[in-house]
This record gives structure tokens, C-alpha cells and sequence, in this order.
């Protein structure tokens, strides 16, 4: 453990420094640069400290324990879990031709307790589509967001969106926005590996983003949907991250 941490101090180190010479040669918007305050406060810490921080407690509950805990109650409304397309670049020499594993495990859990759920993928439903951007920058592979929309059951009431890399974002941004055009009454919900490790300039960025699931979601997401149900906000659900009503970050 000991090494980990010294390896990871190093890492943070290196990373600090590009972050710095970022922010002297390019104006961000005039946003605070959280990545710099989270370095600053992990390399504060040491050894046992530094994990506790970062991981916490391991959660002694099984699946089944959280099956019944967290089940569906008697009235819910539908959970709907989308991949977007994904956006690639022009010149890749790859596909993004993957099972959606992420929100098919979230979609699992969900339906073992009880919560009425499915799941729309754009690379699913269209896989061989391959088109350009508005933008001309980056290529899109899979439906379109318009295709993905009409999709969406009209009885969602909780829409999750997975966001793995941070290419994606600009695309992913526009097309959570266009949900909740259509969806207003929904609480869109963001996790993936962009959002977990930017959830506060996500839900900045994004205002039409609640809740970021942090990290692994399944018993998380579980929590904040049984939350939900029962009238809550689930702004206190342990692993989520979301933006106070004077717009603070939490």
C-alpha cells in the first residue's frame, strides 16, 4: 500500500504541474480549477489516511441485503438507461463495437429488485451507422439523438446516462440537453468514467444533470432510485455527487 501511495503522489505531482501551466496559458471560462483542490487535499494525507479518503469503508452488504433494502415500492416509475453514440475520431482505426456492460449490470440489479427499467444503446440499435459531426471535428457511431429520444419511454421518470470518455462530452452535453427538453419532469442521472472523475465541472456544465453516480454504480444507483421513489431528493445517498440550491458543489 505504502508504494501504491508513493506512486500515486508522483503521478499527482506531474499532474499538478500540467494543470498549472494549462490554467497560465488558457483563460478556462474563469472556473475554479477543483482537480488542483482535490491534488492539494489527497497529498495532504498519508498511508491509511490517503485510502480512507479516497475509497472508504467496504460496505459489508450483499446484493441480496440490498435487494431487499432498497426494493421497489408498490408505485414507481419506469428507469430508463442509455449508452449514447459513441464519438470517435475522424482518422480512428478502431469501432467502438462493445456490449454495453455498464448500464446492462445497472439495469440488472434494478430489475432483481423490483424497479420497472430498460435500456435504449445507440451502438445496439444502429451499430454499422457512421456519420460526421455538425461540427466536422469527430465521427459519431450509432443512432442518432434524435433516434435515441423517440426511444425513450414516455413514463420514464428517472433517466440514466452512461459517459465513459471525455471526448465524448461536448456530443454527450447537447444530447442529456435535448432529454431534458423532452423529459422535464425527469431526474437525469450521469455516471461513467467522465463524470466520475469531473463530476463537479459535469454538473456545472450540465445543469440538466441531478445526480452523478461515482465510481462502480450498481448498489449506488440502486440507493438513489429507491430514494427517489419514495418521495426523497437523493441528495444524500452516499457516492453521488450533486450541486446545492445555491449552486455549491457536494
Amino acid at each position: 500500500a505504502r508504494g501504491s501511495v508513493s506512486s500515486t503522489r508522483v503521478l499527482l505531482k506531474r499532474y499538478r504541474a500540467v494543470v498549472q501551466a494549462l490554467s497560465s496559458k488558457y483563460t478556462l471560462e474563469g472556473k475554479t480549477l477543483a482537480g488542483l483542490r482535490f491534488v492539494d487535499e489527497f497529498m495532504s494525507l498519508s498511508g491509511e489516511q490517503c485510502f480512507r479518503r479516497t475509497v472508504g469503508e467496504m460496505d459489508q452488504r450483499t446484493f441480496a441485503d440490498a435487494y431487499q433494502l432498497f426494493k421497489a415500492p408498490a408505485s414507481t416509475g419506469r428507469v430508463t438507461l442509455i449508452r449514447p453514440f459513441a464519438v470517435l475520431s475522424p482518422k480512428a482505426m478502431s469501432a467502438a463495437i462493445t456490449l454495453p456492460m455498464g448500464i446492462a449490470y445497472l439495469a440488472a440489479v434494478l430489475e432483481s429488485a423490483g424497479y420497472p427499467v430498460g435500456v435504449v444503446d445507440a451502438l445496439g440499435m444502429d451499430i454499422f451507422r457512421l456519420t460526421s459531426s455538425d461540427c466536422g471535428r469527430f465521427s459519431q457511431q450509432g443512432a442518432t439523438g434524435e433516434a435515441l429520444l423517440n426511444a425513450i419511454p414516455k413514463d420514464s421518470t428517472i433517466i440514466g446516462i452512461s459517459m465513459m470518455f471525455s471526448q465524448e462530452w461536448v456530443l454527450h452535453r447537447a444530447f442529456i440537453q435535448q432529454v431534458k427538453k423532452r423529459f422535464p419532469n425527469a431526474v437525469i442521472v450521469a455516471g461513467g468514467e467522465h463524470p466520475t472523475a469531473l463530476p463537479e465541472y459535469v454538473l456545472k456544465e450540465c445543469p440538466e444533470i441531478a445526480h452523478v453516480v461515482l465510481g462502480e454504480g450498481e448498489l449506488t444507483f440502486l440507493e438513489l432510485v429507491h430514494d427517489l421513489a419514495l418521495g426523497g431528493d437523493g441528495k444524500a445517498v452516499p457516492g453521488t455527487a450533486h450541486l446545492a440550491a445555491d449552486g455549491q458543489y457536494v
